[in-house]
């Protein structure tokens, strides 16, 4: 055979082998890669899963083996100081009017009602009242939004619902009338 041909044949073999690698390629290869991308996807997502849920489950324990390790009556004392286990309207202006003095601000009038008791649907789970309280107070700016970022941080559970600002007649200061709701389990 003339090396002419040899040449011609090998070119030939050479194009027949490289269609013949695409075709397996597309036909073999490239559909099973699409599916092995997305099993990989989803092997690190549930990796990802069952770290979050071992990291959980493990601060779940410790905080059970604290709980388990403290007297329940000092937990219950604890629990007492957020929630309180009858109205103690003392306890709530106490609150209150501590929070105001920290932050500069002078209280003009407090009056606290008794709101009506919204019973639980489940028997094992007491009832929670709620303690309403209007307050009037004065101040600047900056004192009223740091008191209203300490009452959303304070132990006791204090929800401000309704602001009213209006600029005081005489004075540097703004008047600021507020009702704070906070609650309590009912016996």
């Amino acid at each position: 055979m003339k090396p002419s041909a040899k040449r011609s044949m090998s070119i030939i073999f050479a194009i027949i082998f490289l269609i013949g690698s695409l075709f397996i390629y597309k036909s073999l290869i490239k559909p099973d890669y699409q599916e092995i991308v997305g099993l990989m996807a989803k092997k690190q997502s549930l990796k990802e899963t069952l770290d979050t849920y071992t990291f959980l489950n493990q601060e779940f324990e410790n905080l059970l083996s604290q709980y388990q390790d403290q007297d329940l009556e000092m937990t219950q004392r604890q629990l007492s100081l957020t929630l309180p286990n009858k109205p103690d309207v003392s306890y709530a202006a106490a609150q209150i009017v501590g929070i105001a003095k920290l932050f500069g601000m002078k209280i003009g009038s407090l009056d606290i009602k008794q709101l009506a008791i919204k019973p639980s649907d489940k028997t094992a789970i007491k009832g929670l009242g709620t303690l309403r309280m209007d307050l009037q107070m004065e101040g600047d700016y900056e004192n009223f939004k740091s008191f209203v970022k300490a009452m959303e941080t304070n132990i006791m559970v204090l929800n401000p619902t309704n602001y009213k600002i209006e600029k005081q007649s005489s004075g540097p200061f703004l008047i600021y009338k507020m009702t704070v709701d906070t609650h309590y389990q009912s016996e």
